[in-house]
């Protein structure tokens, strides 16, 4: 009997780590300008299956700050997604900005 109760629990050990997987995604930011707007796509992005994403952007200037924010209205699951996120930043004055893309977990 002991033997039947180990060769079980070795099956759902093993499930339990297959199910710990992950999707492939080619992450890609891509920035566009035009008339005082920058618009932030982040393609792909890799995050918890089971978060939700938050976008924050922060300007000081001529810098932008971009967080994306992995939330979890209940506990992470054990896999990985690919997300997409986008940022409008619009209302800019002329000149050259610094942009920075920040992804920040929830634990």
């Amino acid at each position: 009997m002991r033997t039947a109760f180990f060769a079980v629990a070795s099956v759902v050990i093993l499930l339990a780590a297959s199910a710990a997987s992950a999707q492939e995604c080619d992450e890609e930011v891509v920035l566009e300008t035009f008339d005082g707007t920058i618009v932030m796509s982040h393609r792909e992005a890799l995050f918890n299956c089971c978060a939700y994403l938050e976008v924050e952007v922060v300007q000081d200037v001529f810098e932008v700050d971009i967080f994306e924010w992995e939330l979890f209205e209940t506990t992470p699951c054990y896999c990985l997604c690919c997300f997409a996120a986008e940022a409008t930043i619009s209302g800019l004055p002329p000149g050259d900005y610094g942009v920075s893309l920040w992804k920040v977990h929830d634990n």
